[in-house]
């Protein structure tokens, strides 16, 4: 029977893990002589696949880019989407929303109008717009567009708390309680939301439940209650972060080969037959009881016991760099035993998964 073996080339194992763990399931980019990224050619065209790729490379660097809160930067990333696809709606909602971040209102409602005129519910734009119009006292405009937002996400708690804060000013009291205690249900420990309950109960006319909830707000500021209504980026919820998800840029991945849906899929028990017989310890002895490992050790330690009960893991790379993926396994057992990392190399003889072998 095959057996794996410990690795003892420690350097090489120690960059085979790094380098997996650096290239991570999306690849890296293609380095350079001295290791530099090398930047696709600036002449891709708009319906080439390197073209494709740079629209993802460069919306995400510009998301990095927002959340670090260098704005002026992030647009700079954005507007090369932009160059080769003027209509990739991601690019430009979130231009509209860095705009937006350094208080660029105008040129931020104008993106945000575009990215609407391609799709009059992506929510984002919706949420930018609706906070635009609400600063500049379109009331009724801002409440259209967090109502619409609330039609595909009705229990999103900055949304409604918006819908609330309108109400309120508008003086709507009871209308403004009754979503205001939404939030408070969905999101309990949200400052804001308890201090704007507060206001609608004690101007409504109910006074008494009004200064219970405003204590109740006084406490969890007190404590470090949380709040969806600052003004940098990531502090007002889902809806004002940038965007790129898998529906907007799923056209511009690689797509997977047909499979005939027509064949049954059957799974068979193949880890024996190639070799992959380790038996798996998680820190706990065969008869469930915990074992003299750092959990038993320190029973009053739920982390110390999650590391040593959950602490195993696998990772796959080409360690030997002959095309064919190698398996490495990491266990942290209840005993020296059987911890320890483990390295089974694929020879690549066939079989369903490939003859491995120590």
């Amino acid at each position: 029977m095959i057996q794996p073996q410990s690795c003892s080339a420690k350097r090489r194992l120690d960059l085979f893990l790094v380098l997996v763990l650096a290239l991570g399931p999306t690849g890296c980019q293609s380095l350079g002589p001295a290791g530099s990224l090398r930047a696709a050619d600036a002449e891709s065209t708009a319906d080439s696949p390197s073209a494709d790729a740079r629209l993802i490379y460069h919306n995400n660097i510009g998301i990095a880019l927002l959340e670090q809160f260098n704005h002026e930067k992030a647009l700079e990333e954005f507007a090369r989407c932009l160059a080769i696809r003027q209509d990739f709606l991601p690019a430009i909602v979130n231009s509209g929303l860095a705009h937006f971040y350094l208080q660029q209102l105008d040129e931020s409602e104008k993106l945000l109008k575009q990215a609407l005129s391609l799709n009059d519910g992506q929510p984002t734009a919706l949420f930018a717009m609706g906070l635009i119009h609400k600063n500049q006292d379109r009331l009724e405009l801002a409440l259209e567009s967090f109502r619409k937002i609330l039609l595909q996400d009705p229990q999103d708690p900055p949304t409604l708390y918006q819908v609330g804060q309108i109400l309120l000013k508008r003086e709507e009291y009871d209308q403004a309680e009754k979503v205001l205690r939404q939030v408070v249900q969905l999101s309990p420990y949200d400052t804001a939301a308890h201090y704007s309950l507060a206001m609608s109960l004690l101007r409504g006319g109910n006074r008494d439940e009004g200064q219970k909830v405003m204590q109740k707000f006084l406490g969890l500021r007190e404590s470090g209650g949380m709040s969806s209504t600052g003004t940098q980026y990531g502090e007002q919820g889902q809806y004002m972060l940038a965007t790129g998800e898998y529906s907007e840029i799923k056209d511009l991945l690689p797509q997977p080969p047909s499979v005939d849906t027509g064949t049954p899929v059957r799974f068979s028990e193949v880890g024996r037959e190639a070799g992959l017989t380790l038996p798996h310890a998680a820190g706990r002895q065969a008869g469930g009881s915990d074992s003299t490992s750092a959990a038993a050790a320190d029973p009053a330690d739920p982390v110390r016991q999650r590391a040593a009960r959950m602490g195993s893991g696998a990772a796959f790379g080409d360690y030997d760099a002959d095309g064919d993926l190698d398996l490495y396994l990491a266990r942290c057992g209840p005993d020296a035993a059987r911890s320890g990392g483990l390295l089974y190399r694929n020879d690549g003889s066939g079989g369903r998964p490939g003859r491995l072998r120590p």
